[in-house]
């Protein structure tokens, strides 16, 4: 009973930090962007960057300390895709982050929330499917920041890579070998062009993870 109602105010806590990550960090993001001459569509970038490392980066952190199954954190981001298609569908789209026609922020909620549940049957601790969700997370929107900061356009340049590698370095080698290996791969992944990073980072980083886990699990083996 303790640990439900534990479980209930932590999510609780979550859901009303993502919300003000959302209505008041990243809208700030946008304003101070459009204030420092970025165009629109890169001030929503960076928006959406934040949104990325406040919202599903610091949450995805935390989920290993707090929960001990994976069910809760999947339906919070059940919640949070259902709220962003409904505000597509009504037309009341969050327009400091969302742009027409792109589902990027879709994609990117549906797959923080299945990378951890996939994850869990791999691994009890949830570290196997919370990593890749990081790497989403944190990876992708450091290297999206890097790479408007420097260039103010949206490019695939090698300076994005390696800061998304350096700062996802610390979290990958809490599964040691392997998932520092995975943190390449995952890094790797998001320089391509044909897939959303949002879908191509988590899966390639998770499969990895996941045959090691299989194959060969002294890989796993954290070095903190």
């Amino acid at each position: 009973m303790n640990y439900v109602l534990f479980d209930l105010f932590i999510t609780s806590f979550f859901i009303l930090w993502v919300f003000y990550v959302i209505t008041v960090i990243s809208k700030k993001v946008y304003s101070y962007s459009l204030s420092k001459n970025y165009d629109e569509i890169s001030a929503r970038y960076l928006s959406r960057k934040t949104i990325h490392i406040l919202a599903g980066g610091v949450v995805a952190v935390f989920v290993p300390f707090v929960y001990k199954e994976p069910v809760t954190p999947f339906i919070l981001s059940l919640i949070l895709t259902v709220l962003l298609l409904f505000n597509r569908r009504q037309k009341k789209m969050m327009d400091w982050f969302q742009e027409a026609g792109n589902f990027y922020e879709v994609d990117f909620t549906v797959m923080w929330g299945l990378s951890i549940l996939v994850g869990w049957f791999f691994d009890k601790t949830l570290w196997l499917g919370v990593l890749p969700a990081i790497y989403m997370s944190v990876g992708d929107g450091v290297t999206g920041i890097v790479r408007i900061i420097i260039s103010r356009k949206r490019y695939k340049g090698i300076e994005g890579s390696l800061a998304m590698f350096i700062s996802i370095l610390p979290f990958s080698i809490i599964m040691g070998y392997g998932g520092l290996i995975s943190a390449f791969a995952g890094t790797l992944a998001e320089k391509q062009n044909f897939i959303d990073d949002n879908i191509a980072v988590p899966i390639v980083s998770l499969l990895i993870l996941i045959l090691f886990r299989t194959i060969y699990p002294q890989l796993l083996k954290g070095f903190y």
